[in-house]
């Protein structure tokens, strides 16, 4: 049902994600030695922002071109070089934004308004790491791609252990790592467009127009899929406070080990399928049918391993992480459902029904909210776990209900 080419793509993208996500995971047990639970609850806080700011300043330029570049009308550095202008203009509105209301967002969120001036700055630069890994998984080329996604990973850690470890710089010191990393790397990816000619293109109008099209409805899609992420972990800080959220947080590190494997498969199938749905072939779809009811089955089998290792791991983690347990297994449910997902919303991104997608994940994130708020009254920080879980499921079905409609597939038949 596969070939052999798509199943060195799969290993070698789950390698890259093992590495990449695998490490701190196992690092686990030593920051949660380091670190307080509020650290952990401010850490979180900080990547909400980050993974928001990404969203507003890049207009999801990787996806558009990815999306492009099975396009063979397309001069893919025509449209990279129209969209980037709309990045860079973003990039200076949101900035000025941070500026002007950095007090307010601080105080709401807890991270100091220092971190808040500076997180534009590294979204940019995220949005053309992004741009050339998803170019190069275009390109099928898993090792560069790994590559740089396992020494972006390496630069973070190192200098996140020194300056936790050696000069006990707590949250501090987790955050400088992920910032000059991705300060590095970021500029790594600049030099690399402008000297592969990809800032040498022409602005073609059409092409930003599309762009546009495009991107602009996936920023509420975008800043939704953070909501359903996050908002739990700052519920959890106004309701509970930051020391709850940092327990729930490093639960939530734990069971995002399905997210790590679902992701892999996910990075490699993209390209894959974007091909052989391009063949039009009643033979072809019917495989990749099979191949998703499959995928489901392997996912819920590993939430069940998740769940029984489980006490295991916690047997490694400060002590004062214990009440966290029963959360891991209720967030792992929730991102094999994300998974799934995944796997339909691929269709309507290949439709190009990005408002579609947009309508549903913004139904979903409210959702999300109001479930977080109603269930955390009752039973804690298993609340938003049990919110997450259920938004995630209801998600999937709708979208699978939805991208049948668009792109019709024989899932019955």
């Amino acid at each position: 049902m596969i070939n052999t080419k798509f199943l060195k793509s799969i290993g070698s993208y789950t390698l890259v994600n093992i590495i990449n996500k695998g490490i701190p995971f196992l690092l686990l047990p030593l920051l949660t030695n380091y670190l307080t639970k509020e650290d952990y609850g401010i850490l979180t806080n900080i990547e909400s922002l980050l993974v928001i700011t990404i969203a507003l300043i890049g207009i999801n330029i990787p996806s558009a071109i990815t999306r492009q570049y099975v396009k063979k009308e397309v001069n893919i550095i025509d449209y990279f070089v129209s969209s980037f202008r709309v990045v860079f203009i973003s990039f200076i509105f949101i900035s000025f934004v941070f500026v002007v209301f950095g007090a307010p967002i601080s105080n709401f969120t807890g991270i100091p308004i220092e971190v808040v001036y500076i997180v534009s700055f590294y979204a940019i630069l995220d949005n053309l790491i992004e741009v050339i890994l998803g170019l190069w998984r275009m390109q099928d080329k898993p090792f560069s791609y790994g590559g740089l996604r396992i020494v972006k990973t390496i630069i973070e850690l190192t200098i996140s252990i020194t300056l936790i470890v050696a000069y006990q710089y707590n949250w501090i010191g987790r955050f400088s790592g992920i910032l000059i990393s991705g300060l590095i790397l970021g500029l790594f990816a600049l030099v690399y467009l402008i000297s592969a000619g990809y800032f040498k293109g022409k602005y073609v109008r059409s092409y930003k127009n599309h762009f546009l099209s495009f991107g602009l409805p996936l920023i509420p899609h975008t800043i939704s899929g953070v909501i359903i992420m996050y908002s739990d972990k700052l519920i959890i800080t106004n309701y509970l406070g930051l020391e709850e959220n940092g327990l729930y947080s490093v639960a939530f590190t734990i069971g995002m080990a399905i997210s790590l494997l679902q992701n892999s498969f996910n990075q490699a199938w993209v390209p894959w399928l974007f091909k052989k749905m391009a063949l039009e072939s009643d033979k072809e779809n019917r495989k990749l049918v099979k191949i998703t009811y499959l995928y489901m089955f392997i996912m819920l089998l590993f939430v069940l391993i998740l769940w029984l290792v489980t006490p295991f791991i916690y047997h490694f983690l400060g002590k004062g992480f214990a009440e966290g347990i029963g959360v891991v297994g209720i967030i792992g449910l929730g991102f094999a459902f994300n998974g799934m997902y995944k796997m339909m919303v691929n269709y309507l991104f290949f439709a190009e029904k990005t408002k579609v997608i947009s309508s549903i994940t913004i139904g979903i994130a409210l959702l999300n909210i109001t479930l977080s708020i109603f269930l955390i009254q009752d039973y804690g920080i298993l609340g938003p776990a049990y919110a997450s879980a259920i938004t995630f499921f209801i998600q999937f079905i709708v979208t699978w209900y939805v991208s049948n409609r668009y792109y019709p597939m024989p899932w019955f038949k």
